[in-house]
């Protein structure tokens, strides 16, 4: 406890002073007459008013004393008071920060998945619109199924015929593909009918799938080939396309194994296929050429609608 030097040395006068006074008053009593009572009450009175003012400083002087220590000790209190509200205040606002980021998150969000959903669906509107009307039509027996959007794909490959295929993550036996098609072959001279872009698919492993090519030449050609055999099974002239560029829109059909295909709206074949069975959809290249890079083909706007088995 915090004492004040001063009021200490104050406080000690005073307990010094009392029996002074005390003493004072006896020596008047002790070094009287005797005789005379006037004298000796006198003295008790004086004794008396000592002794009062005496208890009087005494009281007043311990009052400061605990006045000063109080206030001692309630700095420390007052300071860590004004400390906890200010650091209330600070992670309120920290909590209200959070919830205008979080806000402002979700709303970003939501944004994000509005616009998402909205180009998925004008993507697939032109395959949906498809599907409805084979069915309207009675070309197809359902259109129950669900729609899946496929990465685009951009390949080459300078190496006389050759093929070679690529994955979209998708597998199944029942299924349409749309997408757009675009060409370009590194050379105005090459095995036009072996240069092209198509499909692999009922592919589960290398040893037996069926292949859809549209080559340069104007044909299409359905093929499948187990272990080292190719089997035709239909051709069909899809038009005359611009070389060595060139682009078209290309709708296939696999359904109740049956195939089908549409070039640029057109309906180009229609070929039974009984092996057909699950197995992966794949996008395809064809090179009749080896200079330069070769052929190219690019798949892009790319849409898959897959059958209800």
């Amino acid at each position: 406890m915090y004492k004040s030097p001063a009021r200490t040395r104050r406080r000690l006068l005073l307990l010094l002073a009392v029996p002074l006074l005390v003493a004072l008053a006896c020596s008047t009593i002790s070094i009287g007459s005797g005789s005379k009572e006037t004298e000796i009450a006198v003295s008790l009175q004086a004794t008396r008013n000592a002794e009062k003012e005496a208890t009087l400083v005494a009281q007043q002087t311990q009052v400061e004393v605990q006045q000063a220590a109080t206030s001692t000790l309630d700095l420390p209190a007052t300071q860590a008071a004004q400390s906890t509200t200010d650091a209330a205040a600070v992670a309120t606002q920290k909590v209200e920060n959070a919830r205008s980021t979080a806000t402002q998150a979700q709303s970003v969000k939501q944004t994000a998945t509005a616009a998402v959903d909205m180009r998925a669906t004008q993507q697939a509107q032109p395959l949906i619109d498809w599907i409805q009307k084979l069915a309207n039509e009675g070309a197809i027996s359902t259109t129950a199924g669900a729609y899946y959007p496929i990465e685009d794909l951009d390949k080459s490959v300078a190496q006389i015929n050759y093929f070679s295929w690529w994955d979209t993550g998708y597998s199944a036996e029942n299924f349409a593909i749309l997408t757009d098609v675009a060409w370009d072959v590194a050379s105005d001279k090459a095995n036009w009918f072996n240069t092209g872009c198509g499909f692999v698919f009922a592919d589960q492993d290398d040893d037996f799938y069926f292949f859809l090519k549209l080559s340069l030449d104007g044909m299409a050609t359905l093929r499948s080939r187990k272990f080292d055999n190719w089997n035709m099974l239909s051709q069909k002239k899809f038009g005359k396309p611009t070389i060595p560029s060139g682009q078209a829109n290309v709708l296939m059909i696999v359904l109740d194994q049956r195939v089908k295909l549409y070039v640029d709206d057109q309906p180009i074949l229609d070929s039974y296929a009984s092996a057909l069975r699950p197995g992966q959809i794949n996008l395809s290249l064809s090179s009749g050429i080896n200079t330069g890079f070769g052929t190219r083909c690019q798949f892009t706007n790319a849409g898959l609608w897959i059958f209800d088995q």
